[in-house]
């Protein structure tokens, strides 16, 4: 269920890399191998949660937002948020699916998030 809670506004700016992202299909179907003959396969549901892994370069005050966010907006990842795909530009509900990292990337701070949403 949403929770109405965006993306910040001070990172609206910051779009993904494209370096190291990546976006995985729901595993939606259910498997069977029959004793002869070829596997049962049928739709487990109409839907499923797409898994995606992203990377943003932000300042150093971009990164505190963006902590702030994480950690206490979003009870460190307990809930979720809304926020555009980088390729389709269609909002969807995200939910963190274990803890950002970040890293120095020269005066700036690269953020590493691996996260899912709904796909309809």
């Amino acid at each position: 269920m949403a929770s109405g809670i965006g993306w910040p506004a001070g990172l609206i700016n910051v779009i993904p890399l494209r370096e190291g992202f990546e976006q995985t299909s729901p595993n939606n179907v259910i498997r069977q191998d029959m004793d002869v003959g070829p596997a049962k396969i049928r739709a487990r549901s109409t839907s499923g949660y797409r898994q995606q892994k992203n990377m943003i370069i932000v300042t150093a005050a971009e990164l505190a937002i963006f902590i702030t966010f994480y950690e206490v907006t979003l009870s460190y990842g307990a809930l979720d948020f809304t926020w555009d795909d980088p390729i389709t530009g269609s909002t969807f509900t995200y939910r963190f699916k274990e803890p950002p990292n970040w890293e120095s990337f020269g005066i700036d701070y690269k953020v590493n998030m691996s996260m899912e949403y709904l796909a309809v």
